[in-house]
């Protein structure tokens, strides 16, 4: 799916207010799931438009509790729940999909090989 500025609150209420102010352009985001083990992770990619906007949200979402990533994107994150990384003018997240049909949840490394792959 694609989101931009108009539609940008269907997919997210609150947080939209985030990525607004900050330059933010479009947003695809995609369902993948893990053929061995049957979980399933969101990939959600943020235009940022420019380098600062995408530092900006990046900042704000791993400020507390986060532990760096080496070797992903410009600078990575991750509470272990959702991994977060920049790369240019992109802000880009994995997590769980929380749809109830997703009974398997990935790990940590799962969360971190869909994020190589993507940022590769």
């Amino acid at each position: 799916m694609v989101y931009n500025k108009r539609n940008l609150f269907d997919y997210m209420n609150g947080e939209a207010e985030v990525y607004l102010p900050a330059g933010f352009r479009l947003l695809y985001t995609q369902i993948y799931q893990k053929k061995d083990a049957g979980s399933r992770m969101i990939a959600d990619v943020f235009d940022m438009g420019t380098l600062d906007g995408a530092r900006t949200v990046f900042k704000k979402f791993s400020e507390e509790g986060c532990s760096q990533v080496h070797d992903l994107g410009d600078a990575a994150w991750t509470d272990n729940w959702v991994v977060m990384f920049r790369r240019g003018r992109y802000y880009l997240k994995v997590y769980r999909d929380p749809s109830p049909e997703n009974e398997v949840k990935p790990t940590l490394e799962d969360m971190l090989d869909l994020s190589h792959a993507v940022d590769g």
